[in-house]
Formats: C-alpha cells, structure tokens, sequence
C-alpha cells in the first residue's frame, strides 16, 4: 500500500474511533460526551497526594497520574478513562477481564482518591463526594458504537471500599 493511502487510512479509522467515542450515549449521564458543555469538562487532570496522612509526620511517598476526563453533568461528577487495548470482543465480559487482568480497579480507585479531594477542597468541607460522584467510565474506545453500552463500555459507581485508600494501596 502507497504510503499516503497508509496516511489516510490511518486518519479515518482515528476519526472514526474519535466521532464514536464522543458520540455514544452514556446512560448514567444521560447524553454522550459530545454533548456535556465545554466549561464542565476538565481534561487530562494532573493529581499529587500523601499516600499516608499522619499528623506529625512528613509524608515521603506520593501517589501521582493523570485523569483523562472529569466533567459535571446532572450535577454529579464522572470520571472518564479511555483505553485503546485491543481485545478479542467488547463486550462487558471481555472489558472485565480486560480491567481485572490490567489492575484498572486499583487505577480508578487511586483516581476516586483524587479525585474526592478536589472536589472537596473545591467545593468546602460540606460537599458530598458520595451524593455528587455520579462514576466512573472506562472507555474502550476500539470497541464503542455510538449507538449504546453494550460494547466498549465499563461503568462503575464507587463504594466505600474503592473510597479506603489503605485498602487500596493493599488490594
């Protein structure tokens, strides 16, 4: 194959991997992400924090990333990942031993930490991270269809237990 039809190509599967991405409903946000207003979307959020917090004692280890997406929508907060891995199938078993396989739990739950405390030192001390974090979605983004959920789509609410760093850093 020519290189430039390589080029073009390659710049039409991304667009179209891009238009499907922005394009499929999420039904915990009740629109695609085409559709969330620019000011409500925060992208590629960068996070520092104390893996422990002892009074009196300096913190020496942080935990650090980036979060692809936090946007507000219905006045809860998501959290988006996107992930390019190729799969056999996107379906919801495929993505789970996808997340399990790669530790995505640990991920998302180092993410929740995160983001919990920005948006409480955003918000102030009354600000319910419980009521107002709406989830998390992975998305696969080889596999999404813009039509619904039922490929390349991961969602997950948060428990306590995602929200207890020690468990985390143990899990």
């Amino acid at each position: 194959t020519p290189i430039d039809q390589l080029e073009q190509a390659c710049r039409q599967q991304i667009a179209s991997l891009v238009w499907h991405a922005l394009h499929t409903p999420l039904a915990e946000v009740g629109a695609p992400l085409c559709g969330i207003p620019k000011g409500d979307r925060l992208h590629e959020v960068e996070f520092l924090y104390p893996e422990r917090e002892e009074e009196g004692r300096p913190e020496e280890r942080f935990i650090t990333g980036f979060m692809d997406l936090l946007f507000r929508a219905r006045n809860k907060y998501y959290l988006v990942d996107w992930k390019t891995n190729l799969l056999p199938a996107y379906s919801h078993a495929h993505i789970e031993r996808s997340m399990n396989d790669s530790d995505y739990h640990r991920q998302y739950r180092l993410y929740l930490q995160a983001a919990r405390r920005w948006l409480t030192r955003a918000h102030g001390p009354t600000f319910s991270f419980a009521e107002r974090f709406g989830g998390v979605y992975y998305l696969y983004v080889r596999g999404l269809n813009a039509r619904d959920e039922s490929a390349g789509v991961y969602f997950h609410r948060p428990t306590e237990q995602d929200l207890d760093l020690d468990f985390v850093l143990k899990y």
